[in-house]
């Protein structure tokens, strides 16, 4: 007699096996696809904040770069650097050397240019680089057609690794709990669960493809039911997640075009106002020109015994015109620096008698409110090649400046050649005073122009507000700078820098 071995169900081996291996296959899927959407997802939002910030930190330091205003650039990325935003920041100058470091202040200023930051001089978008910590992104900064630097920021990456990480720890749990309940409720009841792990599968596969609105039906009250549950509770979240990142994605686009719109819009007006006041400089020239001529032709007549009494009048006629010659000169100088059509006209000239001449000028100025003009003139001050003129029109700004906030009181004006570490010569113009001085929170904006030290002084001191800005301008063509110190009620010092060879540079 044989004895007959119960037969193997082939069924429940072979649901056995195709659940377990659908289940890993499944859950593998939609764990990878997750894992590479967290990754993809986190690496755009993260470029997209980087986009959103270098677009912001370009507009925040576009005119200090235009100017060289690098301490203002350099507080402006230690601020961002104390917000802990960004892991690295940086402005470049249009030859790509560190103008600002957020971190590292020492990088400023070197002599050779950076690498990275000629590499975005050259490119006309964003540029990415992706390290294993880091996001490091970075653009140029153009104004109108020049681009005049770049910024560059790093963004920390250490908020992905623990995402993937609980992502794959999700993902591997949920297969492991799916084969469990796959194995023990296959032998146990093959056939029915057959009908609900196949829809289940379904199910997955939509999800995994991209419909997060499918949901599993429940049929049962057991273990399948709760992975079903936790099935619709995970869709529920990924597309409520989902959602929620459209939208800020959206928000995100919005923000930047309306950005770009206004800088956009700021740029064409600033283009306008500067090509409109170009234009206008010979018909408001003119007609001044002729006001102020005839006043002198009839000024000529009143000296020869005709209109004894139209004397008066007609200074003031001439005191008017060429004080709105002044003016409408000012204006213009500063559009045609601003358009870029200022050329300076370079000669050789003996820097001791052209001293003694702006001096005898500035005497005169100084006495009208009772204040002593002193001047400290070395014999050795040398020859001097730059622009005559423009040098002239500086320094009577400036002392013209310290003789009208000065009553009664001292006007130092000094000359001096200094010598620097590599044996470049240079001039130093100082001008001082003990008037009304200049507060700290004053000086920042001291060389933008229409500005005045306080907005109610221009009722007891004449000025538009433009002779420090033209003059810082065009210290800035002969390769110089001016420096300034001042105390409130003590006085101010300004220090005009130029090489001796004052050649015209681009600004």
């Amino acid at each position: 007699m044989r004895l007959r071995l119960p037969q193997k169900r082939p069924l429940a081996l072979r649901l056995t096996l195709a659940i377990t291996i659908i289940v890993v296959m499944a859950v593998a899927l939609v764990t990878t696809l997750t894992v590479r959407r967290e990754r993809e997802t986190f690496e755009a939002e993260l470029a997209q904040q980087a986009v959103l910030l270098l677009d912001t930190l370009s507009a925040a330091s576009i005119d200090s770069l235009y100017t060289l205003d690098a301490d203002y650039l350099s507080d402006l990325m230690t601020d961002l650097g104390r917000s802990g935003v960004m892991t690295t920041g940086r402005i470049y100058d249009a030859d790509g050397r560190v103008v600002a470091d957020a971190y590292d202040q020492s990088q400023r200023f070197a002599l050779n240019p950076d690498p990275w930051g000629l590499r975005l001089l050259q490119s006309e978008a964003p540029v990415f680089e992706w390290q294993e910590d880091e996001l490091i992104a970075g653009r140029a900064v153009v104004l109108g057609n020049v681009t005049i630097g770049a910024v560059s920021i790093g963004l920390p990456t250490a908020s992905l690794g623990p995402k993937l990480a609980a992502a794959r720890y999700q993902g591997m749990l949920v297969a492991s709990t799916a084969v469990a309940f796959g194995l023990l409720l296959a032998l146990l009841v093959s056939r029915s669960i057959t009908d609900p792990l196949q829809e289940m599968i379904q199910a997955t596969q939509r999800v995994s493809a991209g419909d997060l609105s499918q949901r599993v039906a429940i049929h049962t009250n057991d273990e399948l039911a709760t992975l079903g549950e936790h099935f619709n509770q995970m869709t529920v979240r990924l597309r409520r997640t989902m959602h929620r990142m459209e939208g800020e994605i959206e928000e995100r686009k919005r923000t930047q075009v309306a950005l770009e719109a206004a800088r956009d819009a700021a740029e064409a007006a600033n283009r306008a106002k500067s090509t409109f006041l170009a234009n206008m400089s010979h018909e408001l020239r003119t007609p001044l020109s002729a006001v102020i001529g005839y006043s002198e032709l009839m000024l000529e007549q009143i000296a020869a015994g005709e209109f004894d009494e139209l004397d008066e009048e007609i200074r003031r006629i001439m005191a008017a015109g060429e004080h709105l010659l002044m003016v409408i000169s000012d204006i213009l100088d500063l559009s045609k620096i601003e358009a870029g059509k200022m050329e300076l006209a370079p000669e050789r000239f003996e820097l001791k008698y052209f001293v003694q001449n702006v001096a005898q000028t500035a005497e005169v100025l100084a006495q009208k409110r009772g204040n002593r003009l002193q001047l400290t003139l070395p014999d050795d001050v040398g020859i001097f090649y730059g622009d005559r003129a423009r040098l002239r029109q500086i320094l009577l700004n400036l002392l013209g400046n310290a003789a009208k906030f000065t009553d009664n009181g001292d006007i130092a004006f000094g000359v001096a050649r200094d010598e620097t570490a590599d044996g470049a010569a240079w001039v130093r113009f100082t001008v001082a005073d003990t008037g009304i001085g200049i507060s700290s929170a004053h000086l920042a904006h001291l060389f933008e122009p229409f500005v005045q030290v306080d907005p109610s002084s221009t009722r007891r001191y004449e000025g538009t507000g433009l002779g420090l800005a033209i003059s810082h301008r065009f210290c800035q063509m002969m390769g110089g700078h001016i420096t300034v110190e001042s105390q409130v009620g003590r006085g101010s010092t300004f220090t005009v820098h130029l090489p001796v060879a004052a050649v015209a540079v681009s600004v």
